[in-house]
């Protein structure tokens, strides 16, 4: 049975993703609280992730929530399949202080 990663910190693949995609509009609309306790496979259930929204319903949250949900319409669990964590920023796709450390260069002149 494959882990159940929460939407925390440091959650996983589709948490960083979906934190790169987003700007902070509507990660700041959900009580942190409810995002450290709620799983990946919770919120994507039935759209669940959705309630989580409370607040303000500022355009900035309203875009990025019809965003997300777009991103999120095709993407279908598989329970049993064991999750992957691939480091982008290294060609091993392992994480490593340096490759970190690098990755914070990025762009930089």
């Amino acid at each position: 049975m494959a882990k159940a990663h929460s939407f925390g910190p440091i959650a996983g693949s589709t948490t960083n993703v979906l934190r790169s995609s987003l700007s902070v509009c509507l990660l700041h609309a959900v009580p942190k609280a409810r995002s450290k306790v709620r799983t990946v496979r919770e919120a994507l259930t039935n759209r669940t992730w959705a309630s989580d929204i409370s607040g303000a319903l500022t355009v900035g949250v309203l875009v990025e929530y019809l965003q997300l949900w777009d991103l999120l319409e095709d993407i279908a669990l598989q329970p049993e399949v064991e999750d992957s964590h691939i480091w982008k920023l290294s060609s091993s796709g392992q994480y490593s202080a340096k490759s970190a450390c690098d990755g914070l260069f990025l762009g930089a002149t």
